[in-house]
């Protein structure tokens, strides 16, 4: 698994563990203002109770959403972080295989100049001992001439 999907399996937790606390706390909160108001029915004295709790409930309720809101903002700017350092790594990928690319043209055109420069070195060692070949007969030649003027 690479750090992208491990990524993603770890956002999409969090967001589930997010999703099933808030629905939760949801949950509490109707529960309570169900109760809140059915009782406040049956019980006079009782309403007193309820009320600050309502409110104090109603607050969390309040701070509850708001919270949710920053995180859901939260969470799209680091999709957008996300989407920008994806695409920033399949730039460098592309880049990289481009420089891969010209590396193994230049390797092998350097394989075929030493091939040719090997290839020239013993031509060129070939035609100087040729020269030097000649150049001895041409010597001897010349000696036997000389010898037998001097005879």
């Amino acid at each position: 698994m690479n750090w992208e999907e491990a990524l993603n399996v770890a956002l999409d937790k969090r967001d589930q563990g997010e999703n099933n606390a808030m629905a939760e706390v949801y949950r509490a909160f109707h529960t309570a203002a169900t109760r809140a108001v059915s009782n406040s029915g049956n019980e006079g004295s009782h309403t007193q109770d309820v009320n600050p709790r309502l409110d104090n409930l109603m607050q969390l309720n309040v701070t509850h959403r708001t919270k949710a809101e920053r995180l859901e903002k939260h969470n799209q700017e680091l999709e957008k972080a996300l989407a920008l350092k994806t695409e920033e790594h399949k730039e460098q990928t592309k880049a990289l295989l481009l420089l891969q690319d010209d590396m193994l043209a230049n390797q092998i055109q350097l394989n075929v100049l030493e091939q040719r420069t090997e290839s020239l070195q013993q031509e060129n060692e070939t035609l100087v001992q040729r020269l030097v070949a000649k150049a001895a007969a041409d010597a001897d030649k010349m000696n036997d001439a000389n010898a037998f003027l001097e005879r």
